[in-house]
């Protein structure tokens, strides 16, 4: 009984929200580390941090409009560090370093960085946009890029659910597929090891001097 109520309430959700059934299942974390999904199963990001030094976010919406993930100490759109991008109707990609201010209007898109310290790629198929971003968890910019190596976050999400323009960027226009907090609480700083490994490797190296002098 269940498995049916919850397939109508997926389609019900198709039906309103205008989302394909094949599209729902791209955007299921499926057991992912490091990956979120908000409760309508409509926008997903997840990511992994390379090196101890680099995020690389992939940010997946059913929308050909734009999408955009925030970094915000607040749990609120003020103060928060963003990144924003799509593809337009004319097939050209777009993305941008952005920041949302307190002082700002409301109503108004985060306003593009002076530094652009975020590397980007967008693609849409399927009625489905996804961005990949990567970026150092410190660019040094301390003005508009929080440091991400340090401190817990929440993920805000938003995206607009399709381009009003023929062929121009639309991340002026408002978000109309919704927005809202991903998760709370997200630290993305390498996880250091416990001290008990350490000690077992210098008690390993210790072992292994021992064997070469043997030896010797």
């Amino acid at each position: 009984m269940k498995v049916f109520i919850s397939l109508g309430w997926r389609l019900l959700c198709c039906l309103v929200l205008g989302f394909s059934s094949t599209a729902s299942g791209s955007v299921s974390c499926l057991g992912s580390q490091n990956c979120f999904v908000n409760d309508l199963q409509n926008f997903k990001t997840s990511w992994t941090v390379t090196g101890g030094t680099t995020l690389n976010m992939t940010i997946v919406a059913e929308t050909t409009g734009w999408v955009g993930i925030g970094f915000s100490r607040t749990e609120t759109m003020a103060e928060t560090d963003f990144v924003m991008g799509g593809v337009s109707p004319d097939g050209t990609a777009y993305g941008s370093d952005r920041f949302f201010s307190s002082l700002d209007n409301p109503q108004q898109e985060p306003l593009i960085d002076y530094q652009q310290n975020v590397s980007w790629s967008a693609n849409e198929a399927a009625g489905v946009t996804t961005l990949t971003i990567s970026r150092l968890l410190n660019t040094g910019d301390i003005a508009t890029d929080y440091d991400l190596s340090s401190g817990s976050y929440a993920l805000l999400w938003a995206f607009r659910r399709s381009n009003p323009a023929a062929t121009a960027d639309d991340t002026s226009s408002y978000h109309s597929g919704g927005r809202g907090i991903l998760a709370t609480g997200v630290s993305f700083a390498p996880v250091p090891l416990p001290a008990a490994v350490w000690l077992f490797g210098s008690v390993l190296a210790g072992f292994v001097g021992m064997s070469r002098r043997k030896l010797a």
